[in-house]
């Protein structure tokens, strides 16, 4: 995610860990969900494989994933019909976080999926 910063890209965090920011309600998840505009997936996918990961379009009309040893991150740019694109409104209604504390080891600036798109 600070590779996605520093390269100018913004993102939403979205599902579990959303979820337990907005509640307390934390849970084990089996991935990662960043929500970003479909212009900048090229770019998301090119930076993950130049560090090493598995990136790639699961499903090119909404979707990419990104496998590595730490686990699973969902890249979600569409919903999964294909009619409703992340954009600029879904980075207006999110939440300015500053320094949001995610976990242990993140610590950044970070958006994170408003309350009522992640319930």
């Amino acid at each position: 995610m600070r590779r996605l910063a520093g390269n100018g890209i913004e993102f939403l965090v979205g599902g579990g860990y959303a979820f337990g920011h907005y509640t307390g309600l934390h849970r084990d998840t089996k991935d990662f969900d960043l929500m970003v505009r479909p212009s900048a997936v090229a770019a998301v996918i090119s930076i993950c494989q130049t560090v090493g990961y598995q990136a790639d379009y699961a499903f090119s009309h909404w979707l990419a994933k990104v496998r590595g040893s730490e686990g699973l991150i969902d890249i979600i740019f569409r919903s999964s019909n294909g009619l409703c694109e992340v954009d600029d409104e879904w980075f207006a209604v999110s939440e300015r976080v500053s320094r949001a504390r995610l976990d242990e080891e993140f610590e950044f600036d970070a958006r994170h999926f408003g309350p009522c798109l992640t319930l």
